[in-house]
């Protein structure tokens, strides 16, 4: 019960469980670009609900050719395409003519803030991974913990690695399998149990 009440605080302080994967939001970027959205900027407007930004307050939009240009090694790196030209042509292809999220990260390898794009991060590992705890000691374990799951992640998708199942009889006389029971016969899901350790 702690480690679920620890996740969803991580949640909410990483934002996480808002809608900030999709565009349109009631931000005053979006609203200008949106002409049939009067009505509802207005009243926005008029309420003083309008936001600043969609990430963060210091968000800033790429067109993809200034993307491929910034993030060259990063795109290459995380979209294995070695060529800018390539890599502009899949940014196009992603995102058409729309102007890209970006959000300064600090890259200790490089000892430099880098404006990486911040749709394809979660594209491609969900979230950059959340820690907290009780005390310092759990929050520190809770944080390396979070490397390591998101090292397993990043080699299952790169190494295409498919988890085996575990089979339900393991799970004979365990309230486990009863619970699995219910729900497949109160709303026909079924689960299927794989081994991620």
């Amino acid at each position: 019960m702690a480690s679920a009440y620890g996740e969803i605080l991580e949640r909410l302080q990483n934002s996480i469980l808002f809608p900030l994967r999709q565009l349109k939001f009631a931000t005053k970027r979006y609203l200008t670009n949106a002409p049939t959205m009067d009505v509802f900027r207005e009243r926005l407007e008029r309420e003083d609900l309008v936001l600043d930004f969609h990430y963060a307050p210091d968000e800033v939009y790429l067109d993809t050719h200034s993307l491929a240009e910034e993030c060259s090694d990063v795109l290459s790196a995380m979209l294995h395409i070695k060529d800018i030209a390539s890599q502009r042509e899949y940014l196009q292809g992603s995102f058409g003519q729309e102007a890209v999220g970006c959000l300064p990260y600090y890259s200790v390898f490089q000892s430099q803030v880098r404006l990486l794009p911040i749709k394809l991060i979660w594209n491609t590992c969900g979230t950059n991974g959340m820690c907290a705890g009780n005390t310092p000691k759990e929050a520190l374990i809770q944080g390396i913990s979070e490397v390591f799951e998101r090292f397993v992640i990043r080699c299952i998708y790169q190494q295409e690695i498919t988890p085996p199942t575990i089979p339900l009889e393991c799970f004979q006389n365990t309230v486990i399998l009863d619970r699995l029971k219910s729900l497949e016969e109160a709303t026909g899901i079924t689960a299927t149990i794989k081994d991620c350790s």
